[in-house]
């Protein structure tokens, strides 16, 4: 059973929502301001305590570290304020804390559904899902940092194939 969570004004009548899903931490978007932040933390803390005379107080350096702090909360906020649906019908994208935003497109106007994998993404088993409409340049939805995409991906195809027939 999945659970609803908020998305039961955009189903129409009938419409099942056959999956829920959000960006995993592996998703190279978020992967590499993780890296950097912990980059900057151990730089910090190599400038706090390795004995070079450069005359600041090692509480003013270590007050530094609040920088890669905030930067590991920004993209955990990002990354936890993204929900993506995949329903009997359509495909929605939803994301935002006080500004929501909703994508969706339905499966009649999918032209084709691409997955794309980065070096870093293979590492971590995840993808990105490009659904593509007609009328639209480039992609009308992505699907970022998805554990397992190959199956979001055929889900996608077989409800555009159903939807089709």
């Amino acid at each position: 059973m999945v659970v609803m969570s908020g998305i039961e004004d955009l189903l129409t009548q009938g419409e099942e929502l056959q999956e829920k899903t959000s960006p995993s931490i592996g998703d190279s978007k978020y992967i590499k301001g993780y890296i950097f932040s912990i980059l900057m933390i151990i730089g910090i803390l190599v400038l706090a305590f390795y004995p070079l005379d450069l005359g600041i107080n090692q509480v003013y350096i270590l007050g530094l570290l609040v920088v890669p702090a905030l930067l590991l909360l920004k993209s955990e906020i990002d990354r936890h304020f993204v929900d993506y649906y995949i329903t009997s019908e359509q495909v929605i994208l939803r994301y935002g804390i006080l500004n929501q935003t909703t994508e969706s497109t339905t499966y009649s106007n999918i032209t084709d559904v691409t997955m794309n994998k980065a070096l870093n993404e293979r590492i971590f088993g995840v993808g990105d899902i490009h659904v593509n409409t007609a009328g639209h340049d480039g992609e009308a939805i992505v699907l970022n940092g998805l554990k397992n995409p190959e199956k979001y991906k055929r889900m996608i195809e077989n409800n555009v194939n159903n939807s089709a027939n």
